[in-house]
Formats: C-alpha cells, structure tokens, sequence
C-alpha cells in the first residue's frame, strides 16, 4: 500500500510537521494519529479539523485521504478552530473578517488592503505583523491559524509600512 509524506501545519506552529500514513486512511484516521503523537492538544470534546493548504472549509473526517484530493507531500493545516476572527488595525481604525487556520498570510493582507480601501501600489509596501512595534513580519506563505493563542479562535494584527533600510 502506498504511504503519502503530508507536511501539516499546527495551530500554534509556523514550522510544518512531516507525518507519514496510508493513502486510503480516513481523514479522521490521520487527526487521530496527530492527536495521539502529541502534535495537537485537544481539549474534551474539542474537535479536530484538517484543512488543505487556503482551503475554506474542513475535510469530512470520514473522508479517504485519496478521495479528498490529499496527495503525496501536499501542505495540510490541522486545528481546533473552523475559523479564526482576525482583527487588522491599520492607521487608527480596525477591520475584521474571519478566515479558515488554513488561510495564507498573503490572503489575509490582500483582504486587509482592499477592505482600508488601498491600491495595489499602496498596498505593495505594507505587511501584517502580530505588534505593531515588532520587528518580523508574518512570513506570507504561513498559515494564520498558526498565531491565535491556544483555545482562542482569534488574532489581532497590525497593518504597517515595510522596513526599508536605506544606506
């Protein structure tokens, strides 16, 4: 039977974990398996939700991994959350919306640059960022499922100009 390497982001994780497992095991077969490695802490009764990588909604638990369109090496997020309310503050005023944890980063700052109403020229110099006064972006290709504190299905971000060093 063919095994598929999956790289699954964590809440509370940037780096993904590689897990192995068989191509005609269940998707709630493969959140057991997360669970019970101690990748993922759920709480009594806390669902687990697998998510392919920018994907709106979950995989039905029930669901075969190969008929659910999981392949070998694909990007998966794994979270308690089905959605996580992001608050962007940005020049004084805040906007919110909610997103799958499997949401890129680079898709919550395109919705954040069209909803404080900036064009693309605009918009191309600014990165979201978990403090306003810190140093490091959220690198765009990251999860946003991967900052909300635990049991909270919520993070708050702030919209700021890039660092440019000039010298």
């Amino acid at each position: 039977m063919k095994t598929l390497d999956l790289f699954v982001h964590l809440a509370h994780s940037v780096e993904p974990m590689q897990v192995s497992i068989v191509e005609d095991a269940s998707v709630g077969e493969l959140a057991n398996q997360i669970h019970h490695a101690g990748l993922l802490q759920r709480e009594n009764g806390e669902e687990t939700l697998l998510f392919l990588d920018n994907h709106d909604e979950p995989l039905e638990l029930n669901q075969r991994l190969c008929d659910a369109g999981v392949g070998h090496r694909h990007l998966l997020h794994c979270h308690c959350c089905r959605r996580v309310e992001v608050k962007v503050h940005y020049n004084g005023a805040a906007k919110e919306r909610a997103f799958a944890p499997s949401a890129r980063v680079s898709r919550v700052l395109k919705w954040a640059a069209s909803a404080f109403g900036l064009a693309c020229a605009d918009a191309q110099g600014l990165e979201l960022r978990l403090q306003c006064d810190a140093n490091q972006p959220l690198p765009t290709d990251s999860h946003i499922g991967c900052y909300n504190r635990p049991r909270v299905c919520a993070v708050d971000l702030c919209l700021v100009p890039k660092v440019r060093v000039e010298g």
